[in-house]
């Protein structure tokens, strides 16, 4: 077994830290951490076919890895509204959203699910990824030296920005260079893979508290909705205490 095949493996496993984290921690009720949840798990499982642990054909391999670059960008924008508290914001991820899809609709039309189709998936996708999740980290990181707080969701996003911008170099050298060391460029896609999904898995062990504390407000907020709404409970007088 060659280096290339071991860092594999190991990316592999790291991928399914977030996996593990977000499943014990009971966070799937978080509709962006299903998209982040379903996301490690396509990736995860392309990895198992690539490096033949899970028996693939070659046609199934590229169907399976086409169907997850598209679903690639629109998994991420919904995981990245995690991170959005201001409308204008989230509008401007849904918009971008629909858009995508829209595109990857006319480009599923036109190449289907072929080898050619990655080429103008990814490179919009990436650049639309790493745009919106490098702003949210500006934020964020600011957020979390000024206040010393959300260093969770700093590692997360720190994360998306990483791993983007590594798929943006393997982007470059494979589709653009068209480089003819397939082995290199895959030990560079194991490793970027391995580290984002440490930082990931890291981040999400640390916002379990944050948004542990986000449902008790809420909590906190129905059951006050409740009682001042409540006819029986304003007409009461209180309790005289002598």
């Amino acid at each position: 077994m060659n280096w290339t095949a071991i860092i594999g493996m190991a990316s592999t496993f790291a991928l399914l830290l977030p996996v593990c984290l977000v499943l014990i921690y009971r966070l799937y009720t978080n509709r962006s951490l299903q998209a982040l949840l379903l996301y490690y798990l396509l990736t995860a499982a392309y990895n198992l076919m690539v490096q033949d642990i899970l028996p693939a054909s070659t046609n199934i391999k590229i169907i399976f890895g086409t169907v997850n670059n598209y679903l690639d960008a629109p998994l991420m924008l919904l995981f990245l509204l995690f991170f959005c508290v201001e409308k204008w914001k989230i509008k401007a991820i849904y918009i971008t959203l629909a858009a995508f899809v829209a595109y990857e609709l006319v480009i599923a039309l036109v190449f289907g699910f072929s080898k050619e189709a990655n080429v103008y998936i990814l490179g919009p996708g990436i650049i639309v990824v790493l745009l919106f999740s490098t702003v949210l980290f500006v934020r964020q990181i600011k957020r979390t030296i000024v206040m010393g707080k959300g260093l969770g969701k700093t590692l997360m996003l720190t994360s998306v920005v990483f791993s983007y911008g590594c798929f943006g170099l393997i982007y470059l050298f494979h589709y653009i260079q068209r480089t003819r060391n397939i082995g290199d460029i895959f030990l560079l896609y194991f490793i970027s893979s391995f580290i984002s999904s440490v930082l990931m898995a890291m981040g999400v062990a640390l916002v379990r508290q944050h948004l542990r504390d986000l449902r008790e407000i809420k909590l906190a907020r129905r059951e006050l909705q409740v009682f001042f709404n409540n006819p029986v409970a304003m007409k009461r007088k209180p309790t005289h205490i002598p």
